[in-house]
């Protein structure tokens, strides 16, 4: 359809008219509900005095009292035990004014109104149970000068201090935390956290810091543009999505990682005693068993039996089941039926509330997932199996579990399996979620993702958020070295999900030798993960870690103090657009009679369209990893295609990928292949040279057979081993050098983008980690590199800064602290006038940075910017 310039003109001076009209009616708003956010304050209990935690509400001039004047914030401690100053007001006229933390007697803690050295009459008590981190109280500061009173609002109590003098003139400066200022510098600060800081005087609001920040040394008033001046901040928001390492501790190699929600505390299960981590007070203590741990020491089943507040321990090959009884030390034995069922790794271990059946779901034995629910009864010892029905669960192992809205229902998660269970037919990643409902044992299938990232499978536990229907589990890529956990977010009624933290390492290589669990702690707000990882045959080593909740994910954590940053700039902006739009108008006019005048002259020629346009770059982006056969895939992961579209990565063993690997990386790098003597050398280093012979002749026997269903695809033998990959079959890695190799010369354009194609794909062989691979990967990435950093200098693509972003992106895929790309992407956002998201990647390449050196980076981003 035609739309002419005429009919365009009216339809954006309409489109111009209601924008107008929007900004004669919309008033900026406040959010109704509140915002994770708010200062931690390094203590004098773990910081020397130069690291402690400032807050000098008004550095530049001292705030006048003369009529009634409100102090309100919210304050959180951090720990009950550690004495000092919440804060300190005091000005020239002999007034000073300190509100004060001091432990009580047991189970309380006091707070103490201080004025000019004095003790006042105003002594608050609090008890234990909220003097913990995450739970805020509302304080609130009144100065009553024609009164000559001071007013203590603690939550929902008041306390007044008469007869307080204000000498005329009298001014304060409020200082929260550690203060240097001459005669009134203090040092002790108790371990607490504040955020919403405002002032009010005669009622109306004149000050406000929300301390909802992710980072900066000033707080930002964003009523009265006061700037706050802070030292050695500790900014909370950060801590809803970048999880912080609490504990670590030794291990014997199998124990049980169970979490007591009645209690706060996390239990690890071990041979000889029971470890127990309180989450509130942040202490360790142990429990010595007075009696032998009756199971096996691969016994790999532990629950919490939440009607008799105790851990078990159970083993189904042989049958035992085992409690743990903490008021007598002692485990009580208990040796069920002979169920014709063999041990399974991995199940969903979970307890019927309806019941207090013990239910073990799917897991995986003798080479086979499973899809059945077995459930033991106490009371007659006996395991059984239950009966399903409903929706079709495939057989698996490794779903998480968690309990649903209404008692007796469970939400599975996850998994790793197939249709028939069976290994032989490779097992793959399952993204589905089910309710399981026990009142009448039936599976329904609520919804399956089918583009959740390769190879990710979930682990610890499913947590449920009745607030907006959704629940969260840690996930990781499971087929990777060197992996890490993430926690996601996922819709409870949509295929929708999110990454809402940073990363947590987790080294998995074997399902016996690495575990994970995860717990939401409510009373704190946090988000509570141990990981175990095996040392050696004897012993495990237990990281825990925690998350504040809600979490936030890197998006909206830069969306959120983006919006915060300009926020005080809105009124500005909305009278910047509201003129913006009277000037289109006005250019609209104008343009539209230019129009109407040059329309009646002869047409001119076209003017040459510019080839290297975004539009036409993506348009010829071929996505190379998306063909549906005969493919053979090296970057982003080993993966390999048949001649039906099917794919048969998983028949490759360990060693035949690496086989695999060496001969087509031998082939295709300029080297023609790989001599006998190099392959041995490099694939089998141990043992005699028969043994090697009769390895290396079966491994390849097994590879050609493999390769059968990718016609083309061959293993070839003549003085050196080669792979021999006919036109009907695409190899990413062979395609990639290809571009390369052909004349030396830059690649064109067309060939240029086909490249690019494939190495946004992934890195290159992330999964794979060998002695003779690694310097070969660093080789071939420095060859790719150097291609792309000469192409972003040629004419061609040097003036589409688009296309620079997705060249400086496809560098830092495989180099991710490689200083040309993040140069050329700020410069190429600052040209396309993105500079908010210029500085947010910086921001985050520097934290990353940081965090992996342990150093800042060494160049600032104003140097980049030239």
């Amino acid at each position: 359809m035609f739309i002419s310039l005429g009919d365009m003109t009216k339809i954006i001076t309409k489109i111009a008219f209601a924008l107008l009209f929007m900004l004669m009616v919309i008033r900026p708003g406040f959010a109704q509900t509140e915002k994770p956010g708010g200062l931690l304050f390094n203590s004098n209990y773990a910081f020397s005095f130069d690291q402690r935690t400032s807050l000098n509400l008004n550095p530049e001039e001292s705030l006048l009292i003369k009529d009634k004047l409100t102090l309100s914030f919210k304050l959180s401690f951090w720990s009950y035990d550690r004495l000092g100053y919440i804060f300190r007001a005091f000005g020239d006229k002999n007034l000073s004014i300190d509100l004060i933390y001091r432990p009580g007697e047991i189970s309380i803690g006091l707070l103490f109104l201080i004025i000019n050295g004095n003790e006042s009459s105003i002594k608050v008590r609090i008890p234990d149970e909220v003097l913990i981190r995450n739970y805020w109280h509302q304080v609130n500061l009144t100065f009553e000068p024609e009164q000559n009173q001071i007013i203590l609002e603690f939550n929902n109590d008041s306390y007044i201090e008469n007869d307080v003098d204000f000498p005329e003139g009298t001014t304060l400066n409020f200082i929260f935390g550690v203060n240097s200022v001459g005669s009134h510098a203090t040092g002790d600060v108790p371990e607490m956290a504040i955020k919403d800081i405002k002032l009010t005087s005669k009622e109306t609001l004149i000050n406000h810091w929300p301390l909802d920040q992710v980072k900066g040394d000033q707080a930002i008033d964003v009523v009265g543009k006061k700037k706050a001046r802070i030292t050695n901040p500790n900014w909370l928001k950060r801590k809803h999505h970048f999880w912080e390492k609490k504990e670590t501790i030794v291990t014997d190699n199998f124990p049980g990682l169970l979490f007591d929600h009645d209690n706060q505390q996390l239990l690890i299960v071990n041979r000889k005693h029971l470890d127990t981590y309180n989450v509130v007070a942040q202490q360790w203590s142990t429990q010595h068993y007075k009696n032998a741990f009756p199971l096996p020491d691969y016994a790999n089943h532990y629950l919490l039996d939440t009607f008799r507040n105790v851990p078990l321990a159970f083993d189904l090959e042989p049958k035992h089941i085992a409690y743990y009884n903490p008021s007598l030390e002692k485990w009580t034995d208990v040796e069920t039926d002979t169920l014709p069922i063999q041990n399974r790794w991995r199940p969903a271990i979970f307890q019927n509330p309806l019941n207090q059946h013990i239910m073990v779901m799917s897991g995986y034995g003798f080479f086979t997932a499973k899809n059945d629910l077995i459930s033991y009864i106490p009371e007659t010892q006996r395991w059984s199996t239950v009966p399903l029905k409903g929706d079709l669960y495939k057989p698996r192992y490794s779903p998480v579990i968690g309990q649903g809205f209404n008692d007796g229902e469970f939400f599975l998660f996850g998994g790793i399996g197939n249709a028939s269970g069976k290994q032989e037919l490779g097992l793959n990643s399952i993204y589905d979620l089910f309710l399981l409902d026990l009142r009448d044992s039936t599976l329904t299938k609520i919804w399956e993702l089918n583009h959740l990232e390769k190879d990710l499978l979930p682990v610890g536990s499913l947590i449920i958020d009745k607030k907006d229907s959704s629940f969260y589990t840690l996930c990781f890529p499971h087929i990777r070295e060197n992996a890490t956990l993430k926690l996601y977010k996922f819709k409870i009624n949509s295929p929708q999900y999110e990454i809402v933290s940073d990363s947590i390492p987790y080294p998995y290589y074997h399902i016996a030798k690495f575990d994970a669990s995860l717990s939401l702690n409510e009373k704190t707000k946090e988000f509570i993960a141990a990981t175990r990882i095996e040392i050696n045959d004897d012993s495990s080593r237990v990281n825990l870690y925690s998350l504040s909740y809600p979490p936030i994910s890197l998006q909206d954590l830069n969306f959120q103090e983006f919006n915060r940053l300009t926020t005080a700039r809105n009124n500005r902006a909305l009278v910047v657009l509201g003129i913006f739009i009277v000037a289109l108008l006005i250019a609209l006019t104008i343009f539209y009679k230019l129009y109407k005048r040059k329309s009646k002259l002869p047409e001119n020629t076209p003017a040459t369209q510019d080839l290297t346009t975004q539009e036409q770059f993506s348009s010829l982006f071929v996505d190379q990893h998306k063909r549906g056969h005969n493919s053979i895939f090296l970057f982003g992961g080993f993966k390999v295609i048949d001649n039906n579209s099917t794919d048969i990565t998983t028949k490759f063993s360990p060693k035949l990928r690496e086989l695999f690997t060496i001969i087509l990386l031998y082939t295709f790098n300029e080297k023609g292949g790989i001599s006998t003597k190099k392959l041995t050398e490099k694939l089998w280093p141990y043992g005699d040279a028969q043994s090697a012979k009769n390895a290396r002749g079966v491994s390849v026997q097994r590879l050609r057979a493999i390769l059968e269903s990718v016609p083309g695809a061959r293993v070839n033998y003549a003085d050196l081993w080669t792979i021999h990959l006919e036109n009907n079959v695409y190899c990413d890695i062979e395609k990639a050098l290809h571009i390369m190799q052909d004349s030396g010369a830059p690649p064109t354009f067309e060939t240029f983008q086909e490249l690019l194609s494939i190495l946004s794909r992934g890195p290159l062989l992330p999964d794979m980690h060998f002695d003779w691979l690694d310097p070969l990967k660093i080789q071939l990435i420095d060859r790719f590199i150097h291609v792309l950093l000469q192409c972003s200098g040629d004419s061609v693509f040097a003036r589409n800064s688009s296309v620079l972003v997705q060249i400086a992106n496809t560098i830092l895929i495989h180099d991710e602290f490689n200083d040309d790309a993040l140069k050329m992407k700020i410069l190429a956002l600052r040209a396309l006038e993105k500079h908010g998201q210029a500085r947010t990647f910086f921001d985050e390449f520097a934290d990353r940075y940081k965090k992996l050196y342990d150093e800042d980076y060494p160049q600032k981003f104003v140097d980049l910017t030239k």
